[in-house]
């Protein structure tokens, strides 16, 4: 557990106010108070993913300097999607290239001007997903000097958004793994599949006390991949007195595997306006927190469409703690000429989900 509780120490601490002159938009000028009241359940999340900002993702990330880089490499394609770890690996000889491009990525992804659009819409929160690599030390896997073989300068961006962006523009910071007043919490674990379920939940204890030593802060457990519904059996997962300021992350996407690979729009946008919404209300075990959804689906949807459907999902999910929409932008969104079901940036400027819609979320 040392990877966690270094983690929580790295970040240095600057205890001055967010200034309500740089960040207007926001309710609350203390962005303690945000972070404090989304922890108690008094504010719901209402945030986005900074999806293949620090965990390459290549599906997501067309014509990007990394992207590029790899198309002129040999067999460049065979590895662009198995994640920075396997990339940089597969390239001993262009590891400098690959470094610049990684930086290059990572510099222009998500940049200020993305928070600042990000308070403006009503935003309070990001979820930063990051590789175990970002920290120099032992993963615990066997491979002690794994880290050194990322790209460098993940750990540089993630402080610059803790400590600086993250707190002019009053935004709370969530890391997920797959101090500063604006750090909210950390995910323990993205998406569990292929792994025994007792080994987890063990995981998930010891990481808990882990946490504990060094922070308050908040805590979200996810249970095996194909367990993300109502009564599925993590109702007691780290119950008790001596356990608090815990979410259970959900993923509810209505664009993969079979079940949902011939529903129609009107199929999707029916059954998020009922079901959905009924599955959501009063769930068992710790509050629930949808930390990735899209309004992407398997079937083409119109504008007007997708503006239901968006709905539909945010108003399931005013009934739980908050949410955390996949994700913020696409590298190749040429200015969001056109309307993307995974692109929040998208889909406000479109006006397919509303600065309204999102202040009434909190």
């Amino acid at each position: 557990m040392g990877f966690l509780k270094k983690l929580l120490h790295q970040t240095p601490h600057n205890d001055a106010p967010a200034s309500p002159s740089t960040s207007p938009s926001y309710p609350h000028s203390d962005l303690s108070t945000i972070r404090d009241s989304i922890i108690a359940g008094r504010t719901h999340v209402v945030g986005v993913n900074l999806g293949s900002l620090l965990q390459y993702e290549h599906w997501m990330s067309a014509e990007s300097p990394v992207a590029r880089l790899l198309s002129n490499l040999p067999n460049g394609s065979d590895v662009a999607g198995k994640g920075e770890l396997q990339i940089m690996r597969a390239f001993p000889d262009h590891r400098a290239e690959l470094e610049v491009a990684f930086a290059e990525h990572r510099r222009s992804m998500v940049t200020e001007e993305d928070f600042r659009m990000m308070s403006e819409y009503g935003i309070n929160s990001v979820r930063v997903p990051v590789n175990w690599g970002i920290m120099p030390i032992d993963s615990g896997g066997g491979f002690p000097q794994e880290w050194k073989d990322f790209a460098p300068g993940a750990l540089e961006v993630l402080d610059n958004i803790i400590n600086n962006w993250a707190p002019k523009y009053g935004l709370t910071v969530l890391l997920s793994l797959h101090g500063h007043k604006a750090f909210l919490g950390i995910g323990l674990m993205n998406e569990p599949c292929d792994v025994n379920e007792q080994v987890v939940r063990e995981y998930y204890e010891k990481a808990y006390k882990a946490v504990r030593k060094v922070s308050d802060c908040l805590i979200v457990i996810a249970p095996m991949l194909w367990q993300q519904h109502p009564n599925n059996g993590w109702e007691n997962m780290l119950s008790g007195s001596e356990y608090h300021n815990i979410r259970e992350e959900w993923h509810p996407y209505f664009c993969f595997g079979d079940e949902w690979a011939h529903k129609s729009p009107s199929d999707l946008i029916g059954y998020t306006d009922r079901d959905l919404h009924r599955q959501y209300l009063n769930p068992k075990g710790h509050p629930k927190l949808a930390s990735e959804w899209s309004c992407a689906s398997a079937q083409p949807m119109s504008p007007e469409q997708m503006r239901v459907f968006a709905g539909n999902q945010l108003n399931a999910y005013r009934e739980i703690s908050g949410f955390y929409f996949w994700t913020w932008r696409y590298w190749a969104e040429r200015d969001n000429e056109y309307v993307n079901g995974w692109s929040m940036k998208s889909l406000l400027k479109n006006g397919v989900i509303t600065r309204a819609q999102l202040r009434e979320a909190w």
